[in-house]
């Protein structure tokens, strides 16, 4: 059974959590603004990451493996989203995805700003640094059967997305002395339905060293905050015009 998420304090769009990753579209709630959620968040226990099936599904987003080259497993967070923007498909260029000004638009409290080895950086705690790598529709069409492109298309649809956009961020900063995350990484599909109208699919596994104690929230909080961020993007880019 699906379940409606509370929703956050500001004025977020409805909203509601699937139970598998694979969740089929809902074209209605879509169409009435609706971004379909699914969230888990995998512990680290022996063997918890291969006994997850989003996981087993996902893991190729992580084109260095990373997660295999910890000390000790971590908690891992694996996400999608899918909702529609009525943005035309040639409003996801690349000009526009490497464009500071439109990341602070859309990302109003992040921080963001571009370093001279081309890389960007997000002063938000905890502070971090990210890459973005570009497909446009060749290089779509081009890519890997086997790779990380054809695993979101096929969780996504059975079309091939127009482009995507990979982000990968590193380089978390510890709060409080205590270290954050290892690695985020997020594949957005982007998908060209009409003229003026673009469905985006998110996906995302980020391993984490810590999780908040329980005083504090614990994983309850890192939830409430992932999905608080994902709404407030969502709506920023809805409202952005050029």
């Amino acid at each position: 059974m699906l379940a409606l998420i509370s929703p956050p304090a500001f004025a977020a769009p409805p909203v509601r959590q699937e139970v598998a990753l694979r969740f089929a579209v809902d074209e209605a709630f879509q169409h009435q603004s609706g971004v379909q959620y699914f969230y888990q968040l995998v512990p680290p226990e022996p063997c918890a990451l291969t006994a997850s099936p989003a996981f087993a599904q996902l893991r190729v987003l992580d084109l260095g493996r990373r997660w295999e080259r910890l000390a000790k497993p971590p908690h891992v967070v694996v996400s999608r989203l899918s909702y529609l923007v009525e943005k035309d498909i040639s409003f996801f260029s690349r000009a526009r995805a490497e464009d500071v000004g439109y990341m602070n638009a859309v990302a109003k409290d992040y921080g963001i700003s571009k370093t001279a080895d081309g890389r960007y950086r997000v002063s938000k705690t905890p502070a971090n640094s990210f890459t973005l790598t570009y497909f446009d529709d060749a290089a779509v069409r081009a890519a890997p059967a086997d790779g990380a492109i054809a695993r979101v298309s096929s969780i996504a649809s059975t079309e091939l997305p127009s482009s995507v956009l990979m982000q990968e961020n590193t380089d978390f900063a510890p709060v409080l002395g205590v270290r954050t995350g290892e690695l985020s990484v997020t594949w957005t599909a982007q998908y060209a339905l009409h003229p003026g109208l673009t469905r985006l699919e998110v996906f995302t596994v980020s391993y984490l060293h810590n999780l908040p104690p329980f005083f504090l929230g614990g994983q309850q909080r890192v939830f409430a905050e992932a999905q608080r961020a994902s709404l407030e993007l969502i709506e920023n880019l809805r409202a952005y015009a050029p």
